[in-house]
């Protein structure tokens, strides 16, 4: 990998065409934004971090269908357990709000489906862009959350086009985004091609993202990407490991503290801290181990609107891909 990222790069789309792009990630052990918590766990820091890690979770638990939404559609036949080391699937959501927005406030831009084997070790994540066709909906994949029930909706809405059970979630917005990127001190990824966004400017290679406005920016950015939408999820993948990376070899308590605030104040998931510490314990994966995949659909303008649309062919693929992983075919 260091050798891919310091070596020249050809454009995305030369380089993987119109086809799903697959890239490994380290993810370090962990898979995503409220997975930061297993971290700590896992890290074996202090007992007063254990009570401030439970504390949090108890805080931010909130089921998909609570308050009434609406149920989540089940679509196992039998009921999956982490307890008992079953292969699981999670649903990152990253929601367009705060952060001086006005509008989308309730649109789900980042949605990737991870899913996890302990048996083999080996872990997939599939980002879902935010323009993508849902027949189910009638519409984009990134308003299920606001039209079909929060959580749930948007649950329902990606196990319908990918005939793939969602097990658990977890919901970050855009605030919390830009404070955990501010909570770990900043993060380095690396940068495909020099762009400017909001005020900043981004250099190809390795670059250091140092405050949560700064890497708000360079994941916003789309319009002026050659592969749009699709270049921002891989972007959102990019600050999301390097969050995990900071964060691999944690030891000082104290700089937990405002990271503990931070997923308090701007996170909710239906894991419990039970689910959270058989995670960490169970489910950890090695780096060479992660296979990243976006769905890149046709684009379609028919309506007025602007659509990612899937082939029929692509989301079989794609089905059945995770389906395997999860042991259901």
């Amino acid at each position: 990998m260091a050798e891919e990222r310091n070596s020249g790069r050809r454009s995305r789309r030369d380089q993987y065409g119109d086809q799903p792009r697959k890239k490994r990630r380290g993810l370090l052990g962990c898979f995503g934004w409220i997975l930061l918590l297993l971290l700590v766990i896992g890290g074996g820091v202090a007992a007063f971090s254990y009570y401030k890690l439970h504390s949090t979770a108890e805080a931010i638990y909130q089921p998909a269908d609570a308050n009434g939404a609406t149920p989540v559609e089940e679509v196992r036949e039998t009921e999956v357990s982490i307890s008992e080391k079953d292969p699981v699937s999670i649903l990152l959501l990253g929601m367009d709000a705060g952060a001086g927005r006005t509008t989308g406030e309730q649109n789900t831009d980042v949605m990737i489906l991870v899913t996890i084997n302990p048996e083999d070790g080996t872990a997939k994540m599939v980002s879902i862009p935010r323009d993508t066709y849902v027949a189910s909906l009638g519409g984009k994949i990134n308003s299920a959350y606001a039209t079909a029930g929060g959580p749930s909706g948007s649950i329902n809405a990606v196990q319908n086009l990918l005939n793939v059970p969602v097990d658990y979630y977890a919901l970050v917005n855009m605030t919390g985004m830009m404070n955990i990127i501010d909570a770990v001190g900043g993060v380095t990824v690396y940068n495909d091609f020099a762009f400017s966004q909001d005020g900043y400017t981004f250099a190809e290679g390795n670059i250091n993202l140092a405050t949560g406005d700064e890497a708000l920016a360079y994941v916003r950015m789309r319009y002026n990407d050659p592969d749009g939408d699709f270049g921002r999820a891989a972007r959102q993948r990019e600050v999301l490991i390097g969050i995990l990376d900071k964060y691999q070899d944690v030891q000082n308590v104290g700089s937990l503290l405002g990271l503990f605030e931070t997923v308090q104040s701007n996170v909710t998931t239906d894991l419990t801290i039970n689910d959270m510490t058989n995670l960490a314990l169970n489910y950890r994966v090695d780096s060479a181990n992660i296979e990243s995949t976006t769905l890149v659909g046709s684009d379609d303008t028919s309506s007025g609107i602007y659509y990612s649309v899937l082939s029929d062919a692509q989301i079989a693929e794609a089905s059945s891909m995770l389906r395997s992983h999860l042991g259901l075919e």
